[in-house]
């Protein structure tokens, strides 16, 4: 089954098709993207997954259409009500202040989950199963000399994070998977 990458479809399962995703790497000189199309348009389901399980409640705005299957296109919610005048919605805005086209889904979503898309590829479990939440104490392995040792910090985060994927995101997300929010407020006592 071919992917469906319809902005606002009900059915839609992907932000970006093979096509995209092949022309984002081949820029970059990716050279792990590699594999049979239908590989590829499995990653690229995996990673859309992975976004919008990750980012959902956390991209700004809201969904542009109730129905639609992905998180994307969002309009601005927080400016009154969606529709000022029939046929026009209140778009968001970009870090630089350029308005998002409440139709499309922005080019840094679509790379963002063209890079989880990537990580699925290449043997990543993007959303892997947490055995007793994630929260490792310990983990020591021997085999005669050869020894491994794992101890995580106090607080540190079951899950790992994708500093490219938060980095394409910023400024279209109010914070990162595990955080609380994005902005913090401090207050002089």
């Amino acid at each position: 089954m071919s992917l469906n990458t319809t902005p606002g479809d009900p059915a839609a399962d992907s932000y970006t098709s093979v096509a995209e995703a092949d022309a984002y790497f081949s820029a970059r000189g990716e050279a792990t993207w590699t594999g049979t199309t239908t590989a590829k348009e499995n990653a690229l389901r995996r990673g859309t997954t992975y976004l919008d399980n990750a980012y959902r409640t956390k991209y700004v705005g809201i969904t542009a259409l109730q129905t639609q299957a992905l998180g994307w296109p969002r309009v601005d919610g927080t400016r009154g009500p969606l529709t000022v005048f029939p046929g026009y919605t209140i778009p968001l805005y970009d870090i630089n202040g350029f308005p998002i086209d409440t139709t499309t889904v922005p080019k840094q979503v679509k790379n963002a989950a063209a890079e989880a898309a990537l990580l699925a590829l290449t043997g990543v479990v993007l959303e892997p199963r947490l055995v007793r939440g994630g929260q490792i104490k310990s983990t020591r392995s021997k085999v005669d000399v050869l020894e491994t040792e794992t101890v995580y910090m106090d607080g540190a985060p079951s899950v790992d994070r994708y500093t490219i994927i938060e980095g394409l995101l910023r400024g279209l997300v109010t914070g990162n998977p595990g955080s609380s929010s994005g902005n913090v407020v401090l207050v002089r006592g």
